[in-house]
């Protein structure tokens, strides 16, 4: 039976069952839960990674810009206020992440709901920093420098709105949800 594809062992325990001896059906049906136990165990494995990758991004975002604003380049609190806020709002979310994270890694309905609003957040932050870097760059530069960037600033975002969207994809898949306890 181990050779047989899933969509024949679903034949072979459903509608054509009448066709096939009992044995036959029971080693479909055996097959039918390893491969569904396999799965499973596929499904818990996703769930630990994006646990920890969630977790471990979530630490890179709280610590960068604490990290940052010890640097030289801002000598005595004197960054520009902007500096300050993105710091902030990048803190924030890292923690949003964090327990994100945890959440995940207890199984947690809540813990991928973090992890989702996370990765939103940072396509709208993505799509409005392309805009604003579009819009600066546009300034004084001459127009083939500035077509050039638009371009290259349109395929980035585009890019990392596609990968973004791959792990929304990715913490939104039923095996995945699944694996997370309903209501908490």
């Amino acid at each position: 039976m181990s050779n047989r594809s899933e969509d024949e062992l679903l034949r072979i325990v459903g509608v054509d069952r009448a066709s096939h001896s009992p044995e036959a059906v029971a080693r479909a049906e055996a097959a039918l839960k390893a491969l569904a136990g396999a799965s499973r165990s596929e499904s818990q494995d996703q769930l630990r990674t994006a646990a920890r990758i969630s977790f471990l991004f979530g630490l890179a975002c709280v610590a960068v810009p604490l990290l940052m604003l010890q640097d030289p380049m801002f000598p005595e609190n004197r960054e520009p206020p902007w500096v300050r806020l993105a710091g902030l709002v990048q803190g924030v979310v890292g923690l949003v992440l964090v327990a994100g994270g945890i959440g995940l890694w207890r199984r947690k309905a809540w813990g991928r709901v973090c992890v989702v609003l996370v990765l939103w957040l940072t396509i709208a932050y993505t799509v409005g920093f392309g805009v604003f870097a579009g819009i600066e760059a546009a300034g004084s530069a001459p127009i083939g420098v500035r077509v050039a960037f638009a371009l290259g600033i349109v395929g980035m975002t585009a890019l990392w709105v596609v990968i973004l969207r791959r792990g929304i994809s990715y913490v939104s898949q039923p095996g995945f949800i699944s694996l997370l306890e309903p209501g908490k």
